[in-house]
């Protein structure tokens, strides 16, 4: 037996050793959309060839520290849209194999500092529509190979520094967040930001990135500076400022930041006309430069 779907049932208690099998080479388990209220002790008992849980939409609340411990081989987890409250030390380490762990949309309030430990492999990391309002300084660093963060909509105010590390995907939409210049300065290898509805009033600076994707919509942005717009390399294929309050923009470095047939949303801003007719973007992308300027936008200074 190596593939087993339950899913879909009224199971709510499971273990390796209740199942009437032998689960030894079990390497897929579907148990989603059941009545788990927990994973408890023993759950993983004889699974050791197992790589990979469905374990979503369940009602699960709590996770044994013991749960995990048979699952030497698991790489994805899958706990999306269940009860979690509290990401504890000690349920997630026994599984150091993840590369994929999903836990958004639970109600995650709090992680502590080591509830990821260990995990060395992980690669990509989902705590997106949960209630968290800060992530642990050590968490992210300790997650070498981690590839996608993804934090949307909880109610982050900040994000801990980034040390070097090969984070590709970043995304942090619909929170409260307010960073700072130097941010992304260790994210070497980030190519996808998805930094929009925000309270950012800066777009941190992005030199020696390669960015393809950014987002930053729906902030309270006001100026850019050209400095932070110097990237290696014209790769940015999509740039999407819209919804903000820009009156002006570094035009020459950001388009030479641009891959031919960019997409670029500067609509529902505060340039005026004559800005807007300066910009002369390269035949070959798409601009979207309507609603500007804003009526909310602030009356200019005469000078």
């Amino acid at each position: 037996l190596s593939h087993l779907e339950l899913a879909g049932n009224a199971i709510s208690e499971l273990t390796g050793s209740s199942l009437a099998r032998d689960v030894s080479k079990l390497e897929f388990l579907d148990i989603a959309a059941n009545k788990f209220t927990a994973l408890q002790a023993g759950f993983c008992d004889g699974m050791g060839s197992l790589r990979e849980l469905l374990a979503q939409f369940n009602s699960i609340s709590s996770i044994d520290n013991d749960a995990f411990t048979g699952c030497k081989s698991l790489s994805n987890l899958f706990l999306q849209g269940n009860k979690l409250q509290t990401i504890s030390a000690g349920p997630l380490n026994a599984a150091r194999s993840l590369t994929w762990l999903g836990l958004s949309s639970n109600g995650i309030a709090e992680i502590e500092p080591d509830a990821l430990e260990g995990m060395h492999a992980l690669q990509w990391l989902l705590l997106g529509q949960n209630k968290l309002k800060s992530i642990p300084a050590n968490l992210i660093s300790g997650l070498p190979a981690l590839y996608a963060l993804l934090l949307d909509d909880n109610d982050l105010t900040t994000l801990p520094a980034f040390p070097p590390m090969g984070i590709n995907v970043l995304g942090v939409t619909n929170n409260r967040l307010v960073l700072g210049r130097d941010h992304f300065t260790n994210l070497t290898m980030l190519h996808t930001a998805a930094l929009g509805g925000n309270a950012l009033t800066t777009v941190p600076a992005l030199s020696g990135l390669s960015l393809l994707y950014l987002s930053a919509d729906r902030n309270g942005l006001e100026t850019l500076h050209a400095t932070a717009w110097m990237q290696t390399l014209p790769t940015l294929g999509y740039l999407d400022l819209s919804h903000n309050f820009i009156t002006r923009l570094p035009y020459e470095a950001v388009r030479s930041s641009l891959q031919a047939g960019a997409i670029v949303d500067l609509s529902s801003n505060c340039f005026s006309t004559d800005v807007l007719r300066a910009m002369q973007w390269p035949n070959s992308s798409t601009t979207r430069l309507g609603s500007n300027p804003l009526p909310t936008c602030p009356t200019p200074t005469p000078t």
